[in-house]
């Protein structure tokens, strides 16, 4: 029927529900494969990509705060370079995700 969809004439109303009912299942735990795949190469793709370390400025802007709040606040995701902090791209990226709760 997928070469000559006309065939699907032949069948009686009760067949054609049952295939059309396979047919829609099939599809969709297709694109469920499909969506988990895609979503699996997104993640390999971001544990591939290096970390960054940011500077205090881009992370009061990122977390839309003043620059002193995040010197004040003794975030998880500091990293110490001497007397100057840097912040872990990747930390502040986790971060946010779990204070919104994704």
């Amino acid at each position: 029927m997928a070469v000559d969809p006309r065939k699907a004439g032949v069948l009686d109303a009760d067949t054609r529900e049952v295939f059309e009912t396979s047919i829609i299942t099939a599809l969709n735990a297709f694109r469920e494969w499909t969506l988990t795949v895609v979503a699996e190469a997104t993640a390999a793709q971001a544990a591939r990509r290096r970390d960054r370390l940011m500077k205090a400025d881009e992370v009061a802007e990122r977390l839309a705060m003043k620059v002193g709040w995040v010197y004040r606040h003794k975030l998880p995701f500091r990293v110490r370079l001497g007397t100057v902090p840097r912040f872990s791209e990747k930390g502040l990226e986790d971060y946010i995700r779990k204070k919104l709760g994704t």
